[in-house]
């Protein structure tokens, strides 16, 4: 497993900033993680009581998953630590999305404007419809 994991794991408790520490002294898979003990946070160099304690209960909760999936739990456990990114706001998410399409589609090499992407629709309005609708059910 990639150190993202790890960071992914420690930003989701809010201590992130261990990730180099966590890395750097071998703690770079959850597996690993899951055998973390007292002794281990003083190489870590987890200090504070409350960074200690998050790191333990977290620690906990990845040993407790193993444990029911072990137990003859059906479905096994694995927590899924990601985070989600502030959305750029230069942008709207709109115009993000339709330009990432557009790169997406012409990065393919394709045009929608061209068969078999296109095909010609017509719109009918009647008196009795209030949106223009494929299908006029009054006519």
């Amino acid at each position: 497993m990639s150190w993202s994991v790890i960071e992914a794991w420690l930003r989701s408790l809010g201590l992130h900033h261990y990730t180099q520490s966590f890395i750097d002294n071998g703690y770079d898979d959850l597996d690993v993680c899951r055998q973390i003990g007292e002794p281990d946070l003083d190489a870590i160099g987890v200090t504070t009581v409350e960074d200690r304690c998050a790191v333990l209960e977290a620690v906990s909760e990845l040993q407790q998953s193993v444990t029911s999936a072990g137990a003859g739990v059906t479905s096994s456990v694995t927590p899924v630590y990601f985070t989600l990114e502030n959305p750029d706001t230069t942008q709207s998410s709109g115009c993000r999305l339709s330009t990432l399409v557009s790169e997406r589609l012409t990065d393919d090499a394709v045009t929608l404007s061209e068969p078999p992407y296109y095909s010609q629709v017509i719109v009918v309005k009647c008196s009795h419809c209030v949106h223009a609708r494929m299908l006029c059910t009054h006519c």
